[in-house]
């Protein structure tokens, strides 16, 4: 093609192309296009005769593409890895990870697993077909919906995904009062696609796939997480956006209009999350019985929800989204992110991966 080099990737590999695109001009003086979008959507161009030069995909992907004759034969080739990481649901305890059976048996014990699309969830699909995980047992996050958040949510028992990043503070137990409140002011900040955190993270500045809050909220107080990744260069630009949202939230508030919206959103979703199924419902007795809350935690959900007035959920965002004393947990290359961690703290606690505890 004329013009420059046009690349057509999934928004997985948008940063580290444009790294090596930077390299790639200032070497060879030679424009290069990157086109980054959903990896679904990026196939689909490719089978439709979308013009492009080079085409960076899943492997599995990939392979398909070259199979169905739409990529030049013998030319792919692995230049990346993504490695998956495990979330478990509070209360729970942490299954080994040393090999692969005793992952098999965590996810033969699990009650629910829960994975995401894309590359890991495809990963996760044939290992789930290998061990003989029933489907019914199995739970794919939608699209932009974090697999931590449904986990948290309590929807599984063990998540499957990439992650990077957590910003946490203190959170609520099951039965607190404010709980009703909290789940919409979350909602609107980090816990649906068109949250706050994954406007600003993801769609405006694309720094990552994916950003959102996790409200835990189980027989003891958990806590309000943040939760995303990128890649090592933009570690601190990333947490630095994270907690700029947070700010103007705790600053600013939410409008009536954002209210409403985070209202017909949570009363919309939750026949479907929660009453639709015989596994929904004997959860949700389940969760009744646990946590001593009564038939009235699904009787009288929707007039909670309609009584939460503007000023209530902002007295509660200034109440428990604040901005000092936070705890920051990141997953990383240490050499490259130990400089970066301490402008948040300069005595922060480093943890190799391969210490005793945390799964060897």
């Amino acid at each position: 093609m004329s013009g420059g080099l046009v690349v057509l990737s999934s928004m997985a590999t948008r940063h580290i192309l444009g790294d090596l695109v930077r390299d790639h001009e200032a070497r060879k003086g030679a424009h290069v296009e990157i086109r980054s979008m959903g990896g679904v959507e990026a196939a689909k161009l490719v089978r439709a005769g979308e013009a492009t030069d080079v085409v960076i995909l899943a492997s599995k992907v990939m392979a398909s593409l070259e199979a169905e004759g739409h990529l030049a034969k013998g030319a792919t080739k692995d230049f990346a890895r993504s490695e998956i990481g495990i979330a478990v649901r509070a209360g729970l305890a942490l299954p080994s990870v040393a090999n692969e059976r005793v992952v098999k048996l965590a996810m033969l014990d699990a009650g629910k697993i829960c994975y995401s699309t894309g590359p890991s969830g495809d990963h996760l699909q044939a290992l789930c077909e290998k061990w003989g995980v029933p489907l019914a047992r199995t739970l794919v996050a939608p699209p932009g919906v974090p697999v931590a958040a449904l986990v948290a949510n309590g929807d599984a028992d063990l998540g499957f995904q990439q992650l990077s990043e957590l910003i946490g503070q203190p959170g609520i137990d099951r039965k607190n009062p404010d709980r009703v409140t909290l789940l919409l002011v979350n909602t609107l900040f980090g816990g649906r696609f068109t949250s706050m955190l994954n406007d600003e993270l993801r769609v405006n500045s694309g720094l990552t796939y994916g950003a959102s809050s996790i409200l835990e909220e189980e027989r003891l107080p958990g806590a309000i997480v943040i939760s995303t990744y990128t890649k090592n260069d933009t570690t601190t630009q990333a947490i630095d956006m994270a907690l700029d949202v947070l700010r103007r939230l705790n600053e600013k508030g939410i409008t009536a209009d954002q209210l409403a919206s985070a209202k017909a959103y949570v009363k919309g979703l939750y026949p479907t999350r929660r009453l639709e199924t015989m596994d929904q419902l004997a959860a949700l007795i389940g969760e009744i019985e646990l946590y001593g809350l009564g038939r009235d935690e699904v009787d009288g959900y929707f007039a909670r929800i309609d009584n939460i007035t503007l000023d209530r959920a902002n007295a509660i965002i200034k109440k428990y989204y604040k901005t000092d004393d936070l705890t920051f947990v990141v997953l990383g290359s240490a050499d490259k992110i130990r400089e970066q961690m301490k402008k948040y703290d300069p005595h922060g606690t480093e943890v190799s991966i391969k210490t005793a505890g945390w799964g060897n």
